[in-house]
């Protein structure tokens, strides 16, 4: 499906940092530094291609508590 390259793809376009992984239980989990209304645009942007096939999503706003310097798959 290519859904960790997709994200990256797409958070690297609107200048997004951080990092998205696999976990061992087969979800994802991504951390996402930018603006409000990128991270918005960047969520909707991944329903939209991959549409009906997300079956859930927890999105939660923290403080940020370490700078990224890009958007990298972390294995």
């Amino acid at each position: 499906m290519g859904f960790r390259y997709t994200v990256q793809s797409i958070a690297r376009n609107l200048d997004l940092k951080g990092w998205i992984k696999n976990l061992p239980d087969g979800r994802v989990e991504a951390m996402v530094q930018g603006r409000q209304e990128q991270i918005t645009h960047l969520c909707q942007q991944i329903e939209d291609h991959f549409e009906g096939k997300i079956r859930d999503r927890d999105l939660e706003w923290q403080t940020v508590q370490k700078v990224f310097e890009g958007f990298e798959i972390v294995v």
